[in-house]
C-alpha cells in the first residue's frame, strides 16, 4: 500500500476540515453568543456531549489497536468481531448516559440552578437536553464508522462526507440566527439531522467498499468473552486515562454554572471553543499515523515502529508549539475582534487554556 498518498489525502481533507472549523468558529459562535444568557445555557447543555467521547470505558482505544492489527493481517472476521463488541459496550454505556440526560431534561435546575420554572430559558434547556439524549445512536455511529476508516488509514473518506455536513451546518446559521431570529433549539435539532445523514452515507460506503455487511455487524453485536479477555488489560489503562481526562477537561462548565452563573459560563465557553480548536489541530497533525503504529505492532516490526515515532516527534514539534505560543500571546485582540468587547475577560482564559 502507498501510505504516503493516503497521508497526503488525509492532510488535504483535514486542512479543508480545519478551514471549515475556523469558519464555524468565526461565523457560528458570534451568532449564537449574541444572546449571552441563552448561549450560556446552550454551552452547558451541549457540553454534556463530551461525556460520550469518554463513555466507551477505554474499549474504543483498544478496538483501534486490535482492529488495525487484524486488518493488516487480513483477518476481516476478527476485525468485525472487535467492532461489534465495541459497539455493544458503547450502546450499553450510552443508554445509561442518555437516561441520565433525560432525567436532567425533566429537572434542568439540577444542571443550571439559575433557571426559573415556566421560563423560556428552562424550555430551551429541556429541548436541548432531550435532543441530545435522542441523538446518542448518531454519536455511536459516527465513532464506530470513524474507526472503520481509521484502521485502513483512509480517514479522508469519512472526512469528505463530514465536510459536506459541516458546510451545510455553517450555512444553516444564517437561517436560524439571521433576520432577528434566534432559533437555537431548531438549530441543534437540524445539527443532529445532518449527523444522521453523515452516518447513513458512511455506513453505505463501508458496506460497499469494506465488506461491512449489516448481517455481519448485527451478529457480532454482543458481549464476546474472548474479545474481552484480549482487550481488558489495555482497556484498564485507557479507562484510568479517560477518567482523569474527564475531571481535567470536562467538568468546568457545569461547575461554573453552579457557582458563578450563566454569563460566566458564556465567557468561559468562548475560551473553551479556542481550546477545542487547538486540541483538534493537534489531533489532526498526528491522527494519520495512529493506525500505522498499530500496523507495525501487528507485523512485529518494533524497530520500524521506534524509527517512525522518533520521526514524528522531531517533525511535528515546531508545527504544534509555534501556533500555540502565538495564539496565547495574541489572545486579547483575537477575542475582541472575534466575539466583541463584552467577551474581553475571556482573553486571559484563552491564554491559560491553550498553554
Amino acid at each position: 500500500m502507498d501510505y504516503r498518498k493516503k497521508y497526503l489525502k488525509i492532510y488535504l481533507w483535514q486542512t479543508i476540515s480545519v478551514l471549515l472549523g475556523f469558519a464555524a468558529l468565526f461565523i457560528v459562535v458570534p451568532y449564537i453568543s449574541s444572546n449571552k444568557t441563552i448561549y450560556g445555557i446552550y454551552s452547558v447543555c451541549t457540553s454534556l456531549t463530551i461525556f460520550f467521547a469518554y463513555a466507551d470505558l477505554g474499549f474504543f482505544s483498544s478496538a483501534v489497536k486490535y482492529a488495525s492489527e487484524y486488518f493488516i493481517r487480513g483477518q476481516h472476521k476478527e476485525e468485525i468481531r472487535i467492532v461489534g463488541f465495541t459497539c455493544f459496550i458503547m450502546v450499553s454505556v450510552f443508554a445509561i448516559l442518555a437516561l441520565g440526560i433525560i432525567v436532567l431534561g425533566f429537572f434542568p435546575k439540577l444542571l443550571i440552578p439559575e433557571l426559573e420554572f415556566g421560563s423560556e430559558e428552562m424550555s430551551i434547556a429541556r429541548w436541548l437536553l432531550f435532543t441530545l439524549a435522542i441523538s446518542c445512536p448518531l454519536i455511536i455511529g459516527q465513532r464506530l464508522l470513524g474507526l472503520v476508516f481509521t484502521i485502513r488509514v483512509e480517514d479522508y473518506v469519512f472526512q469528505r462526507i463530514s465536510i459536506i455536513g459541516n458546510l451545510i451546518r455553517i450555512l444553516s446559521v444564517f437561517y436560524f440566527f439571521g433576520g432577528g431570529r434566534y432559533l437555537v433549539v431548531e438549530y441543534f435539532i437540524f445539527y443532529q439531522l445532518v449527523n444522521l445523514s453523515i452516518v447513513i452515507i458512511a455506513l453505505l460506503y463501508a458496506r460497499k467498499h469494506y465488506n461491512y455487511g449489516f448481517h455481519d455487524l448485527i451478529s457480532s453485536f454482543r458481549f464476546d468473552r474472548e474479545v474481552f479477555d484480549k482487550v481488558k488489560k489495555l482497556t484498564g489503562t485507557t479507562l484510568i486515562m479517560t477518567l482523569t481526562s474527564i475531571v481535567y477537561y470536562e467538568f468546568d462548565q457545569i461547575v461554573i454554572s453552579n457557582f458563578l452563573g450563566i454569563e460566566a459560563v458564556a465567557a468561559y465557553a468562548v475560551a473553551l471553543s479556542v481550546l477545542q480548536m487547538v486540541r483538534t489541530f493537534s489531533s489532526i497533525v498526528y491522527s494519520p499515523y495512529t493506525s500505522r503504529f498499530n500496523h507495525y505492532v501487528g507485523l512485529n516490526d518494533y524497530a520500524g515502529l521506534t524509527h517512525f515515532v522518533k520521526k514524528m516527534i522531531l517533525l511535528f514539534a515546531p508545527i504544534i508549539i509555534v501556533p500555540i505560543l502565538t495564539l496565547s500571546l495574541m489572545s486579547e485582540p483575537f477575542v475582541i475582534s472575534w466575539v466583541g468587547e463584552q467577551y474581553r475577560g475571556s482573553a486571559i482564559l484563552v491564554s491559560f487554556l491553550v498553554l
